[in-house]
């Protein structure tokens, strides 16, 4: 199941099938509580799927995708890649993308904006 608790002000989810607790801001709806669920058994691991070299074609982004989905099959929710400037960042979180969205992790992704950014 995927479990709800709280103590009146701070509220926590958890899926006990595939993430320790982590609080949230409110309840989701009953379709995102069922799109949780559905991703048990649609998932596919990363590590079977093939990269995209179109997007990320130097080895070392290719690596960089590979640990990084290396950390998600281990459950883990965040991760940091600590690249060159200039050395195509954006084309490897891109490809990384592509690969969630090929196995059923994510459905959409947002990059927040950073501070040197122009809309």
């Amino acid at each position: 199941p995927i479990i709800f608790h709280t103590n009146g002000y701070e509220h926590s989810i958890w899926d006990d099938a595939m993430y320790p607790p982590r609080p949230v801001q409110g309840f989701l709806t009953n379709d995102q509580l069922q799109l949780l669920i559905q991703r048990r058994t649609s998932r596919v691991p990363l590590g079977s799927l093939t990269l995209s070299t179109s997007i990320a074609a130097r080895p070392y982004q290719q690596r960089a995708i590979r640990r990084v989905s290396e950390a998600f099959e281990k459950k883990e929710r965040r991760a940091l890649l600590v690249i060159a400037t200039g050395s195509g960042k954006t084309r490897t979180v891109i490809s990384l993308v592509d690969l969630m969205i090929a196995g059923h992790l994510t459905r959409r992704t947002k990059f927040p904006a950073t501070a040197g950014s122009t809309p």
